[in-house]
Parts: structure tokens; C-alpha cells; sequence
């Protein structure tokens, strides 16, 4: 199933950066390019929400990961190794608020996206 992402342009920006690493494991590094391919590659020209998991933000993006290899739980495990990583640290707060489960605490992702 697909699943969406909402996050400004400065955290997208870093978690592409961050899957494109180079001191990634193969295995991680094909995941982050399945990631990368079924979405979020396309977040510079992703549509800016209006929904309310922008949470006041005016440069909250919209991104659909359509990839049916690819889960939400994979992505916040994969972005969880990569913050053990040196200089990785603020991924460990993407996946924290992706694998949030209570909504009024976090907006960052929705699955499944239907």
C-alpha cells in the first residue's frame, strides 16, 4: 500500500540527502532508492497541503510513496539506521514522528494513503 508524507522543504530536503548517503549498506541503499523512485525524489515539486497535517505550515508538501515493496515501516527502520549514522541524528526524529500513533502529536505520515 502507499503511503504519504507531510514535511516542509528543509526536512524533505534532508531526509533525500540523507538516503542518498554513501556510507549506506547495500541493503539500505536499495531501499533508499525504491524510496527515493516510488516518490520522494519529486519533493521539490511535491503540492503544498492544505490539509491539517500541515500544522501551520505554509511549505507543508504532500508526498505519496506508491511503491508495494515499499512500507512506512520500512522507511522509519531504514531512517532509524541511518541516525545511528555520524551526522545522521535528526533522522531519528523524522522516523519518531512517523511512527507516531497519536495524532495530535504528529502529522508527518499517513498509512495507509488511500
Amino acid at each position: 500500500m502507499a503511503f504519504a508524507l507531510f514535511y516542509n522543504g528543509a526536512d524533505l530536503a534532508a531526509v533525500d540527502a540523507a538516503l542518498q548517503r554513501s556510507d549506506l549498506t547495500l541493503a539500505d541503499s536499495v531501499l533508499a532508492l525504491k524510496i527515493r523512485v516510488a516518490g520522494l525524489a519529486s519533493w521539490l515539486t511535491a503540492p503544498v497541503t492544505v490539509r491539517e497535517q500541515a500544522d501551520g505550515d505554509p511549505d507543508c508538501r504532500l508526498i505519496v510513496i506508491g511503491d508495494l515493496t515499499v512500507s512506512a515501516s520500512a522507511m522509519i527502520a531504514l531512517l532509524n539506521r541511518i541516525a545511528a549514522l555520524p551526522g545522521g541524528e535528526f533522522m531519528a526524529a523524522i522516523a519518531a514522528d512517523m511512527g507516531c500513533r497519536v495524532a495530535a502529536n504528529c502529522h508527518g505520515c499517513r498509512d495507509p494513503w488511500v
